[in-house]
């Protein structure tokens, strides 16, 4: 079976299985963009592994905290990338944030377009980008914005696709929720069903027995936490918020150096990016590789020089979420 996801009219992702698992999965994290193939296009064939499956010589083995284990092989040319892989149930949310994420914003940048590791928050017909590393708090502050402030809606909570003229461009998928975040988010826990409840409950705990080396989220439809229908337009961006945690006692928002902000931003996309280079190394020549980068590089310091830049730093223990939207709330005016 043949599954195809667009984004934009400028790329596609085809799914091929014939894994119910696996079709459920993309069918719930792309609902939102159905449609026909673009030009550029990855395509991800997936087979699931059994205790009888041969692996082809060919294909890498690799594992995710020895749960999440299958085999692939990439193939990769600039308009299309291939991955053929063989896995267990628990390597298809693994392959798509380590493989198929990834590629994703390979192809763009051909094209002049970044996938940030962002949310996108609209205010009168433009977005402020929020952009941090995994657990800096982009989800929460998209969710409490968009909660609080009135006229303020989501674009993207966790990725969005900007390009060199200063435009976001949304990019849906489910959102990742954990149990650390519901004090922060009451009005999540009601959308949850009750299965979804007990699981949250379930991977937060094993997320502090593990003493924080086991995450796993809950993956909810985006529409359903949102107050309102996710957005589809390009919207021009109106600024660039950097999140930082800090040990400091009190939040701070301050401007950043437009110099550093590009490369601040890479290195923030580059911790998802780097694992899918390193599952790359057979097929990207070092050249191709720093191709790449360069490009992703070139692109993001066309938007900090374009973008007032900020840096909010945010304190290591909890802090009062009003006390974030207050200082927040004048990049709104």
């Amino acid at each position: 079976m043949v599954s195809n996801y667009t984004f934009h009219n400028r790329i596609s992702f085809q799914l091929e299985t014939d894994d119910p698992a696996a079709q459920a999965f993309f069918q719930a994290e792309y609902e939102l963009h159905r449609g026909e193939p673009a030009p550029a296009t990855v395509r991800l064939c997936f087979h699931r592994r059994t205790p009888f499956s041969s692996i082809p010589s060919d294909y890498t083995r690799t594992h995710h905290k020895y749960l999440a284990r299958w085999a692939y092989k990439i193939h990769i040319t600039p308009q299309r990338i291939e991955i053929h892989a063989i896995g267990n149930r628990l390597s298809i949310p693994i392959i798509f944030h380590r493989m198929v994420l990834p590629a994703l914003r390979m192809l763009p940048l051909e094209q002049g377009i970044a996938i940030l590791h962002a949310a996108a928050v609209t205010y009168r017909g433009s977005s402020v980008l929020l952009t941090g590393n995994s657990g800096a708090g982009k989800t929460t502050l998209a969710l409490l914005l968009a909660h609080t402030l009135p006229g303020v809606a989501i674009q993207a909570d966790d990725h969005v696709f900007v390009d060199g003229s200063a435009r976001s461009l949304p990019y849906h998928a489910r959102m990742h929720l954990y149990d650390y975040l519901l004090p922060y988010l009451p009005f999540a826990g009601t959308a949850l069903t009750p299965i979804e409840q007990l699981r949250l409950r379930f991977w937060g705990m094993v997320h502090r027995f593990s003493r924080r080396n086991i995450k796993w989220p809950v993956r909810v439809p985006a529409q359903r936490l949102w107050n309102e229908l996710p957005r589809t337009e390009s919207t021009p961006i109106h600024a660039l918020v950097l999140l930082q945690r800090s040990n400091q006692s009190s939040l701070l928002l301050h401007p950043a150096d437009p110099a550093l902000a590009a490369q601040t931003v890479q290195d923030i996309n580059a911790r998802e990016f780097n694992p899918f280079l390193v599952l790359c190394a057979q097929s990207l020549s070092p050249a191709e590789r720093e191709g790449w980068l360069l490009r992703e590089h070139a692109l993001l310091q066309i938007l900090t020089q374009q973008l007032p830049v900020y840096t909010l730093r945010l304190p290591t223990h909890r802090v009062d979420p009003q006390e974030i939207v207050a200082l927040l709330s004048p990049l709104f005016n």
